[in-house]
């Protein structure tokens, strides 16, 4: 759950400093780490019948933000 929460926030970060300069080495930057965000978000949906009820908690809440976010990717 680490790796996704610490992912997405780099990946928003550089789609942030994108948006703001329109550097090109921010996009890919962005790119590199929502790719990476997608895999460790589908090993822990793969494994989140092993979350504790406090865990799978914030793990819908992720899940519905990201239903939410995902048709802006």
């Amino acid at each position: 759950m680490a790796d996704v929460c610490d992912r997405m926030g780099l990946a928003l970060a550089n789609i942030h400093a994108y948006l703001l300069s329109g550097d090109e080495v921010f996009k890919t930057s962005y790119q590199s780490f929502w790719v990476t965000n997608e895999h460790r978000y589908n090993d822990l949906k793969n494994t989140a019948g092993l979350l504790t009820s406090e865990q799978r908690t914030a793990y819908e809440a992720l899940d519905k933000a990201r239903q939410v976010f995902a048709p802006f990717i």
